[in-house]
């Protein structure tokens, strides 16, 4: 599969229920109503590496592609703040456009007091 049609897929819990799924892994296999999946094309990614190593360096996460990481629901306000500074100081069309679909998921989990799991 070319890079272009690999999707980078998040994870947000929607409430408490989805949380308790979250730590069984059980979403996985099967769909649930209490977690919202999002995806964007894997090469997004590339488009926003400067934010993710300030997201691991202000929340001492791993965001990376050997491992899934989460970011913890006290940490979302925060990212989606840099997030947007870093949408409204990029330079080209393609990097505004990833840090939107960033900035729709870090919203979600705001609005839900949740976390979000990065599954690259």
């Amino acid at each position: 599969m070319e890079e272009k049609e690999r999707l980078a897929w998040f994870h947000v819990p929607a409430n408490e229920a989805g949380e308790k799924e979250m730590e069984y892994m059980d979403y996985l296999d099967t769909p649930s109503p209490n977690i919202r999946e999002f995806s964007f094309p894997y090469n997004y990614n590339n488009y926003l590496l400067h934010l993710y190593f300030d997201f691991n360096k202000e929340f001492n996460i791993i965001i990376d592609d050997c491992e899934n990481e989460r970011m913890k629901k006290e940490d979302v306000p925060k990212a989606l703040e840099m997030a947007i500074a870093f949408k409204e100081n990029a330079n080209d069309n393609e990097t505004k456009e990833a840090a939107l679909k960033l900035i729709e998921i870090l919203s979600f989990a705001k609005e839900h007091n949740s976390l979000v799991e990065f599954w690259f």
